[in-house]
């Protein structure tokens, strides 16, 4: 997919812009990161101001497929976490009967 759709589909799954970023000039506080390094395209994870699980393209398609897949991943895990949370803030610990 080319950086347009990419886009339009990051939309879609209403992913917080402040999780990702296209360049390393405004990097996400925690979050993926797709940037051009040269001839290539870079994706990798920032968080605490380092950079790791770094994956290299000679394709900028292949990149942003990438980045969406990560960022797709992330939505589901984040979605998954916060529903078990909400789970847990209805459950009423077990009372025993006197």
């Amino acid at each position: 997919m080319n950086r347009t759709q990419l886009i339009e589909l990051i939309r879609r799954l209403n992913i917080d812009r402040r999780s990702y970023s296209f360049d390393r000039k405004e990097p996400p506080e925690e979050g993926y990161v797709l940037e051009h390094v040269g001839s290539r395209s870079v994706v990798y994870y920032f968080e605490r101001g380092g950079v790791r699980n770094v994956a290299d393209f000679e394709s900028d398609f292949d990149a942003c497929d990438f980045f969406y897949e990560q960022l797709r991943k992330m939505a589901v895990f984040l979605s998954d976490a916060s529903a078990t949370d909400a789970g847990a803030a209805k459950h009423t610990p077990f009372k025993p009967r006197r």
